[in-house]
């Protein structure tokens, strides 16, 4: 069932495209209304409508405020006019559909047909993005990396891996059994491979793994829950706080 929000400034017009959708429509449920622009972003978060009816006369008042909240919820529209040449502008903005009153019924079908497959693609999309989430958190903890080392090669999980510290041409890496592989490859190389897997750079010297951070300094420390403080540089405090989440 595919909700929607009509924004319309006449009451009987509201009614009228309420009526055609339910009518036409039986799909889509019908989950609220508003005469004016300025209100959408409070409906939007009370409702949660899969697409908008959006009469062009509830634009002229709204101001950029409005449209700037508006550009951060996802939702489909669908321009609603009495003249044609608010078509084009309905183009360039991203609509799903124009409709132009009175409202016909294949053109509203053919409108809602078209923002039901947008959100299907969309909900495919998702679906394969949440599983490649889930694959690359079940590989960082199963898959094994072969390390060369003066022996041969010392293989760990990647994700005990806590961080990994350059020391001139060769690197150390720390694991969570507190043991200290030192590596013939530089911290460069360790870069490349363990950048999929939630791994940063927070010092030219250093490699950490993200979900072993304990603490961050502001002074320039991070600490790992094997108690090892590694520097952060300046100009990559910002990037670091952006991968974790704070409240």
């Amino acid at each position: 069932m595919m909700k929607a929000l009509i924004v319309e400034p006449e009451p009987s017009c509201n009614e009228h495209i309420a009526g055609k959708i339910r009518q036409h429509c039986p799909h889509v449920e019908v989950v609220g209304s508003s005469s004016c622009l300025q209100d959408v972003p409070r409906k939007l978060a009370t409702e949660d409508p899969d697409v908008l009816f959006v009469d062009t006369d509830t634009m002229s008042d709204a101001n950029t405020t409005v449209f700037d909240e508006l550009k951060r919820i996802d939702f489909r529209t669908i321009i609603v006019s009495q003249m044609q040449q608010y078509a084009l502008a309905a183009i360039r903005s991203n609509s799903a559909a124009y409709l132009l009153k009175p409202i016909e019924k294949g053109e509203l079908v053919a409108a809602v047909e078209k923002v039901q497959k947008q959100l299907e693609a969309k909900r495919k999309i998702d679906a394969q993005l949440s599983l490649l989430e889930s694959l690359m958190k079940d590989r960082q903890c199963d898959e094994l990396i072969g390390i060369p080392s003066v022996k041969g090669y010392d293989y760990v999980n990647i994700g005990d891996i806590v961080c990994c510290e350059g020391l001139q041409k060769c690197t150390r890496i720390i694991t969570t059994t507190k043991t200290n592989i030192v590596s013939s490859y530089s911290l460069g190389h360790f870069r490349k491979v363990l950048s999929p897997f939630r791994f940063f750079s927070p010092h030219r010297s250093y490699l950490i793994n993200l979900k072993y951070v304990k603490q961050y300094c502001r002074e320039g420390t991070i600490h790992m829950v094997n108690d090892v403080a590694v520097p952060i540089a300046k100009r990559h405090k910002e990037d670091f706080l952006t991968q974790l989440l704070h409240i």
